[in-house]
């Protein structure tokens, strides 16, 4: 038997063909190495496709996108996102008013808030000035002495700029088993006026919040007890004003008469 050495024209490995053969599959990448000696004997005789024996060349599979690459994509992509968001800021934001420390409010604050008083919703304790009750693992005592206030907002355009707001003191002791904050009680805290209609709001809070107002009190540890603070609504004519904490079954209103 003799053998003729060939080249492999896909990957260039040396292959020994037997010279009677016409071809032979390379041993190292797969493909069909033709003898053309053995192809120009044969030439004229008939010749069939062998589909049982052909195998294609072997294709080098597609190699997926490394965690890098697609890393670094997200991230340009995150990049044109915020820089997309940054352009809308910029052509939104008055960055010359708030330079100028100059509050644009497109909300106004009313003298009386939208929320009227309703007690048929919940069980309502009614109570007096100076009762001590127990909401939220909190005993709270209001007091009777009221004082005046006069509003003062950082812009003098607001309509509750200049009005008359009323500090009336209030003691809380934290009934619970752990360190809590009167501010981050349950209770929804709303004062209502003599007409029946909503004259506190965290506005208001905000603006007197350095006049020892209870919803900046800090946070105490269990039985410990916060004195000397105060809350603040706005003075809505002389009557009657129910000082109110309501969780979603059941409310308690302290009732107190306020002239001016």
């Amino acid at each position: 038997m003799e053998y003729i050495i060939r080249n492999c024209p896909n990957c260039g490995a040396t292959i020994d063909i037997d010279s009677n053969q016409e071809s032979m599959r390379c041993n190292y990448c797969n493909s069909i190495v033709y003898n053309k000696q053995a192809l120009s004997e044969n030439e004229g005789a008939p010749r069939h496709f062998n589909h049982a024996h052909y195998n294609a060349p072997v294709q080098p599979a597609k190699r997926p996108m490394s965690k890098l690459a697609m890393g670094i994509l997200i991230a340009l992509a995150s990049v044109g996102v915020l820089f997309i968001v940054l352009m809308i800021v910029a052509n939104v934001v008055d960055w010359d008013a708030i330079e100028n420390n100059v509050v644009i409010e497109e909300i106004e604050y009313p003298a009386r808030g939208p929320f009227a008083r309703d007690v048929e919703s919940r069980e309502t304790h009614t109570l007096s000035p100076g009762e001590a009750f127990t909401f939220d693992d909190f005993e709270v005592i209001i007091g009777e002495a009221y004082e005046w206030r006069i509003v003062e907002h950082f812009s003098d355009q607001s309509p509750i700029h200049g009005l008359d707001a009323i500090r009336v003191p209030i003691t809380v002791i934290n009934l619970s088993e752990e360190s809590r904050s009167f501010n981050n009680s349950n209770a929804i805290f709303r004062v209502y006026g003599p007409a029946g209609m909503c004259v506190s709001s965290s506005t208001v809070t905000t603006l007197f919040r350095e006049d020892y107002n209870i919803f900046e009190a800090p946070s105490v540890r269990s039985g410990v007890t916060i004195s000397d603070r105060y809350i603040h609504f706005l003075y809505d004519g002389d009557g009657y004003y129910h000082i109110t904490f309501s969780m979603w079954n059941e409310a308690w209103e302290v009732e107190m008469f306020i002239e001016r």
